[in-house]
């Protein structure tokens, strides 16, 4: 029992020396983590129709759990979104970042269910398969509207015919 238990702690003591190595180099101060449902490219002229309260946009993309996590307006890792004690959250999955960047000459209009406050030396621990972010955010069926990483509007998530839909409130 006594060598099992050395060798558990020796194991986590590698680890976490990997991963304060790669933190070394990870930015510091606090950073965003933002739990993406969605992303539309919308010609800035249409912005304001949009963001019009009742609007309600089909956002073309198969209702199910998975997330982006986005550090400073880029894609870092794929997600599933979870329930934790009746907040969101998201559990970091392996792989690569799914969905296209938007067309050019559009306007990146993020569908976000609620963001996470980290440490910048904290991504690489948060960065693994399996790590669970949690969110200030209860769980319901209410969604941001983000542009350059400000809210500019709310709406309520919905499924279409197997796909996500909001409506602007």
């Amino acid at each position: 029992m006594l060598f099992r238990s050395k060798m558990v702690e020796t194991l986590d003591g590698l680890w976490r020396r990997q991963v304060q190595s790669t933190a070394a180099r990870a930015a510091a101060g606090p950073v965003q983590a933002r739990l993406e449902v969605a992303q539309l490219g919308v010609p800035p002229q249409m912005l304001a129709e949009y963001l019009k309260q009742g609007t309600v946009i089909d956002l073309e993309v198969r209702a199910s759990d998975t997330l982006t996590v986005r550090v400073g307006g880029k894609a870092w890792m794929p997600g599933r979104m979870v329930n934790v004690d009746g907040f969101f959250g998201c559990e970091v999955a392996p792989g690569a970042i799914a969905g296209p960047a938007v067309p050019e000459g559009t306007t990146r209009l993020s569908v976000e269910l609620g963001s996470v406050g980290l440490e910048g030396v904290q991504l690489p621990e948060f960065g693994q398969a399996g790590a669970v972010l949690l969110s200030q955010t209860a769980v319901s069926e209410n969604v941001s509207l983000v542009i350059n990483q400000e809210t500019v509007g709310k709406a309520r998530l919905c499924v279409y015919e197997g796909r996500f839909a909001i409506e602007v409130l």
